[in-house]
């Protein structure tokens, strides 16, 4: 009976026998095609405009609607509302 060695490409066999403290960054140097690209799945902005309304209304409701919500905080929640969309995308 043979055995067969598993065939993996050049990039995972120079990571494997390369030595201890070798780099993601100097395997993509080695082979700049293996470096992997991520691109994040398109965002429904009718999706992400309903829940930051709804997040802009929780806020004032908690903190007074005479107050203005300041520009970090707007950011803040935009940013984190775009992070759960993407992560329940995947």
């Amino acid at each position: 009976m043979t055995t067969r060695e598993p065939t993996f490409p050049p990039h995972i066999m120079a990571a494997l026998r390369s030595p201890q403290g070798t780099t993601a960054e100097d395997i993509y140097r080695q082979f700049p095609h293996a470096r992997p690209t991520y691109t994040p799945p398109p965002i429904d902005h009718t999706e992400l405009n309903a829940r930051l309304h709804d997040a802009h209304d929780d806020w004032h409701r908690r903190h007074g609607w005479h107050i203005d919500m300041p520009q970090n905080i707007k950011e803040q929640l935009a940013q984190q509302i775009r992070d759960d969309l993407i992560w329940e995308q995947r």
